[in-house]
């Protein structure tokens, strides 16, 4: 929960909440506590928490503490105090100057407060009564401070102003912090739109939030995306190349029959030949393109596999290979769904690709099983095996280990290819291994899709 998006921003905005409001407590607290005289504009009003403590423990100090008072207030900020009685003499003993003098003389009558400008500052008379001492008259001596201090003292809406600016620049800050993912993968799919497929968002390998996620997710999207234009891209001119041969021979056919008449049977033999050579590719390439599939049947996978490896023991037979195709198999029904003759001919061709390269007088043995909640096909011959470089291309389409061999012995590279589509739209797997004895394909249904 600690890494999620959610959670950092709740925390992040909770956060910058707090700070303002303790910011705003802990400011409006230290401006109250300033000395200040509370009318520096004379506007009228309540005086100052300030003035209002100051007063209070003037007028409730002992003769004792009222030195020590007085003293710690001028110590702690710019202000200088004179306590004067009915008489006009200072009561501590103090030059007092003329300026304080005059600001005291302006308390007549019940006028509590009075003010003196003068060139040293600003003096503040205030009307005080002690037990011991009677009426007195408090005159407190502010000197110039610094003008921001005063303005930000005296004006509450320059302090908010201030406030609104701060919040909002860390407010600016979290956000940027939360959203920077997304102007990089906004950044970095326009890149892939404009058809830079290298394209990618740095991020860690596990962990973060959910821009974190979503930005390996995107990665994952346009690996994919790269591989599936790269694959296109490879398969149009694999396609190109492929067609070419067969019309090549088709074109070659139809002129030696035109400048050969009396042959002309032999040369239509031939354009024959080619005519359903492209047809056979055509149709192959129309399965390997279907993209998906609805499984709207189901079949004995064990009939199925039956029959196809009659069907190929009677074609071994009939073109004199002297191989034997051997079905081993304990379930006594594996039902699962599909659609068409998809799986019949991907394992038509897998068991065909088998015979092919076994070697002569060997046994291709084809095996099914059931294992926890797959049913696993073993296709296994005896021939000389694949490279341990191709195990991983010879499911790609007109991939050919021996890229020389001629459309006769090997095919157009498709027969796996289509094997391959097939056992993945049943939401199967299948791979290629290497044996002490040959090739071994073993291709893995989910149980999931049967009855």
């Amino acid at each position: 929960m600690r890494n999620r998006l959610f959670f950092k921003a709740f925390l992040g905005f909770w956060l910058v909440s707090i700070c303002i409001l303790l910011t705003g407590i802990a400011a409006t607290r230290y401006f109250d506590l300033l000395p200040t005289d509370g009318n520096r504009q004379g506007r009228p009003g309540p005086p100052p928490e300030y003035l209002v403590r100051l007063m209070y423990s003037l007028q409730n100090a002992s003769d004792e503490e009222l030195p020590a008072l007085v003293n710690k207030t001028q110590a702690r900020g710019n202000v200088t105090l004179y306590l004067l009685n009915r008489q006009g003499e200072e009561i501590l003993g103090k030059d007092t100057p003329p300026e304080a003098r005059r600001a005291a003389d302006k308390l007549q009558g019940r006028k509590r407060r009075a003010f003196v400008e003068s060139p040293q500052g600003r003096f503040l008379a205030h009307a005080l009564y002690r037990r011991e001492q009677g009426p007195l008259k408090v005159v407190a001596h502010f000197k110039s401070q610094s003008p921001v201090r005063d303005l930000l003292l005296n004006n509450s809406w320059l302090r908010l102003a201030i406030a609104v600016l701060l919040s909002g620049g860390l407010c600016y800050l979290a956000t940027l912090l939360m959203t920077r993912r997304l102007a990089t993968m906004s950044q970095v799919s326009r890149q892939l739109a404009q058809g830079n497929l290298e394209a990618r968002i740095p991020v860690r390998e596990r962990g973060g939030d959910e821009t974190d996620d979503l930005a390996r997710d995107f990665n994952a999207m346009a690996d994919q995306l790269k591989q599936r234009i790269q694959a296109q891209r490879r398969l149009l001119q694999d396609v190109s190349h492929e067609l070419r041969s067969p019309l090549a021979r088709l074109k070659i056919a139809l002129a030696m029959a035109q400048d050969h008449p009396d042959a002309a049977a032999q040369y239509l033999n031939r354009m024959e030949k080619e005519t359903d050579r492209l047809n056979d590719l055509i149709g192959q390439l129309l399965t390997l393109q279907s993209a998906t599939v609805t499984l709207d049947r189901h079949i004995d996978l064990v009939k199925l596999l039956e029959t196809v490896t009659s069907d190929a023991q009677f074609e071994a037979d009939t073109e004199q290979q002297s191989v034997q195709v051997l079905f081993q198999c304990d379930l006594e029904e594996a039902v699962i769904a599909t659609a068409g003759d998809l799986l019949q001919k991907g394992f038509e061709n897998i068991v065909r690709n088998a015979i092919k390269y076994t070697q002569s007088d060997t046994v291709v043995t084809v095996s099914l099983q059931r294992q926890d909640s797959a049913y696993i096909v073993i296709v296994a011959d005896e021939g000389p095996g694949v490279p341990v470089e191709d195990l991983g291309n010879i499911f790609d389409a007109f991939y050919r280990i021996d890229q020389a061999r001629g459309r006769d012995s090997g095919g157009y590279g498709l027969g796996l290819a289509i094997s391959k589509q097939a056992i993945a739209q049943h939401g199967g797997s299948i791979v290629a291994e290497n044996t002490t004895r040959g090739l071994k394909v073993t291709v893995s249904l989910p149980v999931e899709a049967a009855l």
